[in-house]
């Protein structure tokens, strides 16, 4: 009966030891979602540009998977119109994550089949955005833009049209009861910081270009996005790596 016994429980470690860790702590898989614009998608590796999308995983321990889906060139309309934003749709799960970041090419001049107006279609479809994520069972965060890096005589960031579709962003987001990370505010503070002498290195290098990122650019746009979700309420912030473990 002893040795029936000692069999019985050297064979149950046994199976225990066979199951990965994982499924034996039965940690839930998190999939965040990321639809934006050239500031947000994945380049190959010998492109010069970065997206804060591409980096955004080094922040996020395993549990967490990121599906960048943003587009350069795309705006909240012609995300839409061209077929990305029903893309992601059809891979949407309840418990997902959304994270949109629409502005730079809405705020395109009139002519230009991108543009939106901030005050009656971008907020428009940003909240049809909402409504079909909603409907899906996920959980969508919005993005205000960042700023572009572009500075006055006095040394001091330029005010940019940007600002007129972060605030319709920001009245979005407070009308539908959805989270939102300033990324605007803290990007500016951000190259404030840097300043005017030291900004260069944090975008791609082409030309005159202070829109698209380096890779050490797009790291620090990833890291403000990780610091406010650990500074929010959001469930998201238990899944957010050490400092250390970072790479």
């Amino acid at each position: 009966m002893k040795t029936a016994f000692f069999v019985a429980v050297v064979t149950l470690a046994v199976v225990m030891l066979a199951i990965p860790v994982q499924a034996q702590t039965a940690q839930p898989q998190i999939r965040i979602f990321v639809a934006g614009d050239s500031t947000v998608s994945n380049y190959p590796l010998e492109a010069p540009q970065r997206g804060w999308g591409q980096m955004l995983s080094r922040f996020f321990n395993s549990n967490v998977s990121i599906i960048n889906l943003a587009v350069s060139g795309a705006s909240t309309k012609t995300f839409r119109a061209r077929g990305y934003w029903d893309k992601l749709l059809a891979q949407l799960k309840p418990g997902d994550y959304v994270m949109c970041q629409f502005g730079h090419n809405d705020s395109h001049g009139k002519s230009k089949q991108e543009a939106t107006d901030a005050d009656t279609d971008y907020q428009a479809n940003l909240k049809k955005f909402i409504a079909e994520v909603n409907n899906k069972g996920a959980c969508v965060i919005l993005i205000t833009s960042m700023h572009r890096g572009v500075f006055g005589k006095d040394g001091k960031l330029i005010k940019q049209n940007l600002q007129m579709y972060v605030e319709a962003m920001k009245k979005v987001a407070q009308e539908n009861n959805v989270a939102l990370i300033d990324l605007y505010a803290s990007s500016g503070e951000y190259m404030e910081k840097v300043g005017i002498d030291g900004i260069a290195p944090i975008f791609c290098g082409v030309k005159d270009d202070r829109t698209h990122f380096s890779e050490s650019g797009a790291m620090a746009m990833a890291e403000l996005i990780a610091r406010d979700i650990s500074a929010s309420k959001s469930p998201l912030a238990k899944y957010l790596k050490q400092t250390s473990d970072r790479q």
